[in-house]
């Protein structure tokens, strides 16, 4: 499907994003089109760079995604695809499940795991980029694709902000993850955000 989807961006001169990339076939392939100019993002959900398809051997649907968790070398190379630029966003995938289609049979249970809470702890973990690729990866790229404005932090102007530790450690339990559904092998934490508020100097 990426190897249509290139042809058909290449053919029609088009913009493409392709969403969730986990594979290093795909990552080849992307990398190859970039080389020939063909105008195309790409993205990675933060789980791919964490967890490998070991963690299903527990049968945990918890762990069961969308796309599916790949093999060591899948994520070696996602992670060098991040640093050379070839993957342009990191994801969170966030898909809150009620405990009814998750807590199944693993063949029957639906795909997909909570993202937003541990979006940043993951990348901080696993990604090996810096705090300014970060940032980059999450929250300025995803805007220079969408052609929004990419918003500048002044004095008095409105910012919305999440606040990180990039260094502590805590195990929450499920009174602890804010989303209602508590689907999720992972753990992170925020600290505070702030959402369309005065940034005024101190």
């Amino acid at each position: 499907m990426v190897v249509r989807d290139l042809f058909l961006a290449q053919h029609t001169e088009s913009r493409l994003h392709i969403n969730s990339v986990s594979t290093a076939g795909s990552l080849a392939f992307i990398k190859s089109a970039k080389k020939h100019g063909t105008p195309v993002t790409a993205s990675v959900n933060a789980y791919s760079l964490a967890l490998d398809d070991s963690a299903l051997l527990e049968f945990d649907s918890n762990c069961k995604a969308s796309p599916p968790l790949r093999g060591k070398e899948d994520i070696k190379a996602l992670k060098k695809g991040l640093s050379e630029g070839i993957i342009d966003v990191i994801c969170s995938d966030h898909r809150p499940e009620d405990e009814e289609n998750k807590k199944l049979e693993f063949d029957m249970a639906a795909p997909g795991m909570l993202g937003i809470q541990t979006l940043y702890s993951l990348v901080n973990m696993y990604s090996e980029l810096t705090a300014e690729q970060i940032v980059e990866k999450i929250a300025i790229n995803p805007r220079r694709i969408l052609r929004l404005e990419v918003p500048i932090i002044n004095e008095n102007t409105k910012a919305n902000l999440t606040f990180y530790t990039p260094t502590e450690e805590w195990i929450p339990d499920k009174k602890t993850i804010q989303s209602l559904s508590k689907n999720t092998p992972l753990k992170g934490k925020a600290l505070g955000i702030l959402n369309n508020e005065m940034f005024e100097q101190t």
